[in-house]
């Protein structure tokens, strides 16, 4: 598991009654902390600048690259690019390849009479080949506002789906996708 930070401590933020941003609890509280959300995002067919808007909006801190690759033909986006520039943006990079995909095995997510079979299939190979994997990444969503980035843009054709929602079972956090 790679990670990128862009400090050793984080910012204490207080948040006036009923004013935290969504998925937040109200209260003091480091950045990101409490969260009642897990996020997940793909940067199909989006510039950096939408992409890192969408994050900023949303005040996510933490960013799971569930890639098998960080690799990326599309400029910006290969993971050392995401890590520098979420650095930059006080966001928390991380890259588990471990909870990736093999190419040879994502054309079945996209297809839709496929996809019901490639989800079950990602979530047994998850948990019996990844378990200590799961375990961080559910310990990172738990820790502050967290989104699962990956390629496809649709949640649907990703397996973002599956994963978010095993991650949910396991922290209780609400997903949405962006």
């Amino acid at each position: 598991m790679e990670h990128a930070e862009p400090s050793p401590a984080q910012p204490i933020i207080r948040h006036p009654r009923g004013s935290a941003p969504q998925g937040v609890t109200d209260g003091d509280s480091r950045i990101g902390a409490l969260p009642q959300v897990l996020y997940t995002v793909g940067y199909e067919g989006r510039s950096t600048s939408e992409f890192f808007g969408i994050l900023l909006a949303s005040h996510v801190t933490n960013m799971l690259d569930v890639r098998y690759s960080a690799s990326s033909r599309k400029r910006g986006f290969s993971g050392k690019a995401l890590a520098r520039f979420a650095g930059r943006l006080g966001m928390h990079y991380w890259h588990l390849p471990e909870l990736g995909v093999p190419k040879e095995h994502r054309p079945a997510f996209a297809r839709a009479e496929t996809r019901r079979e490639a989800r079950s299939r990602y979530r047994r190979e998850a948990e019996r080949d990844a378990a200590l994997v799961l375990e961080e990444a559910a310990r990172l969503c738990e820790s502050g506002l967290t989104a699962l980035v990956c390629y496809e843009r649709d949640p649907e054709g990703c397996h973002r789906y599956p994963l978010s929602k095993l991650l949910s079972t396991m922290t209780g956090l609400e997903v949405r996708h962006l």
